[in-house]
């Protein structure tokens, strides 16, 4: 009796833990600032020209490539100085972090949804 009611623990436990998992990278995706996003918002706020679209997207881009650079250094720069085993688990923990969202990203994303002005996307 004892074993089967653990057995049902285990597995309800392991579907909490698949469902939360699936939900952190749901809402991983549909938080993540999108650059295209920010340009098309940028341009609908301020009433770009095309040709201002255009470098204002392209800003944006080179702006996105600098940072994946400057991460990728840092990371080189970090896994530099760990060990083969601490190495490893650098490479987890980052493996998490890029499924995991961020608490603060998540909450300012929330706050912007509610303080943007009703129709301003249309336009």
């Amino acid at each position: 009796m004892k074993l089967k009611t653990l057995k049902i623990i285990i597995g309800a436990l392991a579907l909490a833990a698949t469902a939360a998992l699936g939900a952190s990278i749901a809402a991983a995706q549909d938080t993540a600032p999108k650059k295209e996003n920010r340009a098309q918002e940028l341009s609908a706020y301020l009433g770009l020209s095309a040709d201002q679209q255009k470098q204002v997207a392209e800003i944006y881009k080179n702006e996105a490539e600098r940072q994946r650079a400057l991460m990728e250094e840092t990371r080189q720069k970090i896994n530099a100085l760990l060990t083969p085993d601490q190495q490893q688990k650098y490479n987890e923990f980052l493996s998490i972090q890029a499924i995991t969202p961020k608490p603060k990203a998540v909450e300012k994303t929330k706050e912007q949804e509610q303080d943007k002005p009703a129709g301003k996307a249309g336009k």
